[in-house]
């Protein structure tokens, strides 16, 4: 019956244990189709040749998801290479997450030097990378003619590494790719660092790097767990950035220090618009401070994520194009969901010397909550 969908645009099977072959071949020829997602499906080798076959003659697909599908890394750089090579297609993106990819061919999943497609946005989440394989990815990144907007490196480690035998390097080739790689405008890092004994000093050396020069709009390092040191580095980088605009940092156990380092930092700061509120740190803060009898919570937590907020808004209210996050859409699957138009912002027209109480009196009872 698919074959008769003429107007299929979006098609999700996500863990549904169809045989994916004859889901392929079914939908093949279906012209408008621009979203498939297979993930968590069990895809055998007749699934890969159709799916490639697929990738090299389709006109309109602009995303495909084959998480945890057991994909072999020969079949991954295959079906990356029929996308990149499609002349009719652009800004397509490719999720890949949950499956083993060998270092071999990571630099064949962002392309090399003959591209006809843009592949924009690359999910690697939990791929079982090495540390040379990690290095390896940044540098094909870099020396690649597909300009890569979006990154997601989520938990990408091997699950039996405890430890980074080189953890500057590390840091420093994402610094690098950061620096290098001017189309690269989001990256993601949550838990990627994690459990492992020296990945602290990894994301620190990242954080240093990345505060020279870098474009980097949007970050998420939530869920490395590496406390108020992390804070501490990324209150130091927010002082000189003067790019980026959205950083997401939950999940690293900041306590109220490190929470005011951050705030102490955006006075500073004339990029950030969007810091989603802590809430698994501020969960873990109230939940220590009633086991030691402290009432209301840690001291004035609330008045310096309420002062957090304020400042980013203060920022988002004054910005020409309001900044929209890149990584969400992405992580959520599909490019479905309605994105806002880039209009000028209505707030922009308020004096840039307002102070930040000064201009949330400014606004009616609607507009601040909008902005904070």
């Amino acid at each position: 019956q698919m074959e008769d969908c003429a107007q299929l645009e979006r098609l999700f099977l996500g863990a549904c244990g169809l045989r994916a072959v004859a889901v392929l071949t079914a939908i093949r020829q279906v012209r408008p189709l621009e979203e498939v997602d297979l993930g968590d499906n069990v895809l055998d080798q007749e699934s890969f040749g159709v799916l490639r076959g697929m990738c090299e003659i389709s006109k309109s697909l602009r995303y495909l998801r084959l998480t945890r599908c057991k994909v072999p890394s020969a079949v991954l750089s295959s079906l990356a290479e029929a996308l990149l090579g499609n002349e009719h297609l652009n800004g397509v993106h490719l999720d890949v997450g949950g499956n083993l990819v060998e270092e071999r061919h990571l630099p064949d999943l962002v392309g090399g030097e003959d591209v006809f497609s843009m592949l924009s946005a690359l999910n690697l989440s939990d791929t079982s990378l090495t540390e040379a394989g990690l290095q390896a990815l940044c540098d094909a990144t870099v020396c690649s003619e597909n300009p890569l907007e979006t990154l997601i490196l989520d938990g990408c480690f091997a699950s039996g590494l405890s430890s980074l035998a080189h953890p500057a390097a590390v840091g420093m080739a994402l610094a690098g790719l950061c620096r290098n790689c001017p189309s690269l405008k989001a990256l993601g890092l949550a838990g990627t660092f994690r459990g492992l004994k020296n990945g602290r000093r990894a994301l620190e050396a990242f954080l240093e790097g990345l505060a020279e020069g870098a474009s980097l709009l949007e970050l998420d390092v939530s869920d490395n767990a590496h406390g108020d040191s992390l804070a501490f580095v990324l209150g130091a980088m927010l002082r000189i950035t003067k790019s980026l605009a959205a950083l997401h940092c939950d999940g690293n156990g900041t306590t109220y220090a490190g929470f005011r380092v951050l705030r102490a930092s955006l006075y500073k700061c004339a990029s950030l618009q969007v810091f989603p509120l802590p809430l698994a740190d501020c969960a873990l803060l109230r939940a220590q401070a009633v086991q030691q009898a402290v009432p209301g919570g840690p001291p004035s937590l609330n008045s310096v994520l309420d002062d957090i907020q304020k400042l980013v808004a203060t920022t988002r209210a004054h910005a020409e194009y309001p900044y929209e996050s890149i990584l969400l859409p992405v992580r959520c699957g599909g490019t479905s969901a309605p994105q806002p138009p880039k209009l000028p912002n209505p707030l922009c027209r308020l004096p840039r010397r307002l102070t930040t109480g000064a201009f949330l009196k400014e606004l009616s009872r609607w507009d601040r909550e909008v902005v904070t």
